[in-house]
């Protein structure tokens, strides 16, 4: 009894548990009316670099860098996916969702302040959704209680803004599939800073995108798909003049979604019990980011660690922190010079615009000089966030499993019923006898 009740538990757990993956299921409407199911429906990823621009700054291997990046599906879909990456003064993700076949526009010379900067990136057609994130700061402060928060204490806090730093591209991959690029802050020049403090190391930011599903190359190894970019980013061997004896960092990032101003950004955390891709987290974190329905909406998502070696492992890494979000009100002047106001203009002041503080680090993991190196991972994307289900590996051992379990439990109940048909036999034969 003790085993088939064992059993009956397993097979309980492993329908609770096991995943259900409609999505390759689900209808897809393309630009003709005829819905495909979205498993056959083949996307490649086109990209441009610097499109349109002749002046020679846009060749040199500096901070002048737009890359424009189109989803291609096939057949044509109803929408298509657009992202633009630069690092025009700050590193910055747009995704706009736009008919199929549209393509960014970009006014160089309003870009670099011959014209009014005001939407000098835009597309043919507006799109029917668009969002955006941009690290705008590197903060430094001395975590003197040893708690991972910034305070407001003047003195303990130093921001360094992006825009100081200068950028060098590295090409990573550039295929139908997979976009990834890096980009190399160095060189901090304290120039127009509110303070005079320097900084020298290296920011390293890797953004990838990709045509189809799967997971990311390196750790924490987070879920993507055609509606998902990655940002990744590399705090190496940073050393400031502030002589702050107990030193952590922050970003400091500036979300823009396409919705009323009112609306709230929502976090969201969720569990799995598949850790394969990212050893010892079994915990996701999300901001959604509304928009005008759930399909066009944004997301982020990252897993809770930042990895302090560069092997990435558990071993050496600590926590990461993503504060509230605080909403900014008069967009358009706060971000005026920014990459931003080149992208919506003055419909900054009717969008929906929050700041978010990450901090790297967690009590009692020795500060960042402890290894100065720390890396965080996160995926940008549309539409729902890719929630994991269990690896085609972990779903195999588990039906070997269960079937093991299946045909202990058969051969028990085999077992059990032919030991009670021998013990009856013997008790109706001498109640046989008794009656002759």
């Amino acid at each position: 009894m003790a085993l088939a009740l064992d059993f009956c538990l397993l097979w309980c757990f492993t329908c609770l548990v096991l995943p259900v993956e409609p999505l390759d299921l689900l209808p897809s409407v393309t630009d003709d009316g005829i819905s495909y199911p979205t498993h056959d429906i083949k996307h490649t990823l086109e990209s441009t670099f610097n499109p349109g621009c002749l002046m020679t700054t846009c060749n040199r291997n500096g901070s002048v860098s737009v890359f424009n990046l189109t989803i291609v599906d096939d057949p044509v879909q109803a929408q298509e996916h657009h992202w633009v990456w630069s690092v025009i003064k700050h590193p910055t993700i747009q995704v706009a969702l736009t008919p199929p076949g549209d393509r960014v526009r970009i006014d160089w010379g309003a870009l670099f302040g011959f014209g009014d900067m005001a939407s000098a990136i835009d597309y043919e057609n507006a799109p029917d959704y668009s969002a955006a994130i941009m690290l705008a700061n590197l903060i430094e402060f001395d975590d003197q209680t040893d708690n991972a928060f910034i305070h407001d204490e003047k003195p303990s806090v130093l921001v360094y803004p992006l825009l100081n730093f200068n950028w060098k591209r590295v090409m990573i991959e550039n295929t139908t599939q997979r976009l990834a690029y890096g980009f190399i802050g160095q060189n901090y020049s304290s120039a127009g800073a509110s303070h005079p403090h320097n900084i020298t190391g290296t920011l390293n930011i890797t953004l990838a995108s990709y045509a189809q599903e799967g997971y990311g190359v390196w750790l924490p190894h987070l879920s993507h798909s055609e509606g998902t970019n990655q940002f990744d980013i590399q705090l190496q061997e940073l050393k400031s003049t502030s002589g702050f004896q107990r030193s952590r960092f922050a970003l400091e990032f500036y979300i823009v979604s396409q919705a009323t101003r009112e609306d709230k950004l929502r976090r969201v955390a969720t569990r799995t019990l598949d850790d394969e891709h990212t050893p010892g987290i079994f915990k996701t974190q999300e901001l959604i980011i509304p928009g005008y329905n759930e399909s066009l909406q944004a997301f982020l998502q990252w897993r809770p660690v930042v990895y302090t070696t560069r092997e990435r492992d558990l071993s050496g890494s600590t926590d990461v922190n993503v504060t509230n979000a605080i909403r900014v009100t008069n967009a358009s002047d706060e971000l005026a010079t920014s990459i931003l106001y080149a992208m919506y203009g003055m419909d900054l002041d009717d969008m929906l615009v929050f700041r978010i503080n990450v901090t790297l680090g967690g009590p009692k993991d020795g500060f960042y000089k402890k290894t100065k190196y720390q890396a965080w991972t996160f995926t940008i994307g549309t539409g729902e966030p890719i929630r994991n289900g269990f690896s085609p590996m972990i779903i195999l051992v588990m039906t070997i499993i269960f079937g093991i379990l299946l045909l202990v439990g058969i051969t028990a109940i085999v077992i059990c019923i032919v030991k009670r048909v021998k013990r009856r036999q013997p008790q109706q034969n001498a109640y046989g006898r008794l009656q002759n």
